[in-house]
């Protein structure tokens, strides 16, 4: 999704979108599930941009030279989104007071793998087939 603002006198005067990349029905069935509003909303991904670039000093230079393979910058990238997803806790992520990180509010981390079957539930299990 790509959206661009039109601004006046410092100022958002229209607001259009359109969808660069991915499937048109997708994009519908994640606007009719919007808690937020209908309108698009990028401060979120704009914060986390921000973070990214403020995180690593070779992002905030004009030139690249320190990042001259293209794989150690996507490796550096998915390293920072795993410790800002799964590490650091989030001010707005609050439950209670204790600040949690995305994926714990999330309650990826709640799930219990199912007991494993003994010995004789499979010797049994084996013999039934």
């Amino acid at each position: 999704m790509q959206v661009h603002n039109r601004y006046c006198h410092n100022r958002i005067l229209r607001s259009t979108s359109r969808l660069v990349s991915g499937q048109e029905w997708k994009l519908e069935y994640a606007e009719a599930r919007s808690e937020d509003s209908k309108r698009h909303n990028t401060a979120y991904i704009e914060r986390l941009n921000l973070y990214i670039r403020f995180a690593y000093s070779y992002l905030r230079r004009r030139t690249p030279a320190p990042m001259k393979k293209p794989q150690k910058l996507t490796d550096a990238i998915a390293l920072l989104r795993t410790f800002y997803n799964f590490i650091r806790p989030h001010s707005s992520l609050e439950f209670g007071c204790v600040k949690r990180p995305p994926a714990m509010q999330a309650e990826i981390f709640s799930w219990v793998p199912p007991p494993r079957p003994s010995y004789a539930q499979l010797q049994a299990w084996g013999r039934s087939r």
